[in-house]
């Protein structure tokens, strides 16, 4: 096994160092920051924390793709940057891949105190173990192979995580992993959790309806003011 942790990171300085941290603790080979046009710190800090970097047009789907493709592990592990893994994170991998599973993705344990986002996490544990639909910030563990049938995710504004999703499960089940994964609490606490999720219900509605992935990220990004469209977005 080796395991490739692929970061796609925009304008992340204040961020990326831990969830590069977190991936070298976890058994990595390599950490690739795949960069889609940082005008921060970002790079300068990824490449002190001993990451290898690369330029990506931006959007995250571009820069998993690149990410994918500049990475030689046969185990790769797609890791938000305000995300970060605990310790525990690699024995379960390890795990995992003893048992011949070629899916996983984490439990989630959001940044915050208040009831209110354990039940965000028990909702999102239900949705990938059931539904098969893990999202991007539950981390998204996939061998090599796996990833090649799939051919990657899609270059799209918006939901690639829940097009790839898609497609894998036709192939194999996702396995949810204790984990847990760290999720920092940054758009929750900039829109309150109850709006924020019910917001993302409604995108991920319209989007089930039909709705393109641009249609659907000129309206996401404009509401929440972000100017930055590869901000890790926490759907339920």
């Amino acid at each position: 096994m080796k395991l490739s942790v692929i970061i796609p990171a925009l304008n992340e300085e204040n961020l990326i160092a831990r969830a590069i941290r977190s991936a070298w603790d976890c058994g990595a080979n390599e950490v690739i920051v795949a960069d889609g046009g940082s005008r921060d710190q970002t790079i300068k800090v990824a490449l002190q924390e001993r990451a290898h970097c690369i330029e990506s047009p931006p959007g995250r789907g571009s820069q998993l793709n690149r990410g994918a493709g500049a990475a030689s592990g046969n185990l790769l592990l797609f890791l938000h940057a305000d995300n970060w893994l605990a310790s525990a994170c690699r024995s379960q991998i390890e795990s995992a891949i003893e048992q011949g599973h070629s899916y996983c993705c984490f439990r989630q344990r959001i940044d915050a105190p208040s009831w209110v986002y354990r039940l965000i996490e028990k909702g999102n544990a239900i949705r990938a173990k059931y539904q098969r639909l893990p999202y991007g910030d539950q981390g998204v563990l996939v061998t090599r192979e796996l990833f090649d049938k799939v051919k990657g995710f899609e270059e799209i504004p918006l939901m690639e995580d829940v097009s790839f999703a898609k497609k894998a499960a036709l192939l194999a089940r996702p396995v949810l992993l204790d984990g847990p994964i760290h999720v920092s609490k940054r758009r929750w606490e900039k829109n309150g959790p109850i709006r924020q999720t019910l917001s993302n219900w409604y995108t991920m509605l319209k989007y089930r309806l039909g709705a393109s992935p641009n249609q659907l990220a000129a309206g996401y990004y404009r509401k929440d003011c972000v100017d930055n469209p590869n901000a890790e977005e926490k759907r339920p």
